[in-house]
């Protein structure tokens, strides 16, 4: 895989944590810790992003009532948060 402007272990800038992924399925790109991405796809909730190259980018499903809602919120939130956290500075490490 090629490096980010020729920078071991530098992937690209992550500029972009969140976004409406299907407007026909309405699923949700986010960024996410593998760990946490790893968790909701055990509970049906989120899937491996197609294109991913790190293992922290997911599509996440379940906007069919309120309360999935409120959960999508919530994993929507986390998905800023670990992108702005001082570790990643909004970069992408591998």
């Amino acid at each position: 895989m090629d490096d980010y402007n020729g920078t071991k272990g530098i992937a690209a800038p992550h500029l972009d944590p969140v976004h409406l992924h299907g407007v026909h399925d309405t699923s949700i790109y986010l960024y996410l810790p593998k760990a946490r991405g790893a968790e909701l796809t055990e509970l049906g909730w989120a899937e491996p992003h197609q294109d991913e190259d790190f293992g922290m980018d997911f599509l996440l499903f379940g906007l069919g009532t309120e309360t999935e809602s409120n959960i999508a919120f919530s994993v929507i939130g986390e998905s800023i948060a670990f992108a702005r956290s001082p570790a990643r500075r909004g970069w992408r490490v591998c």
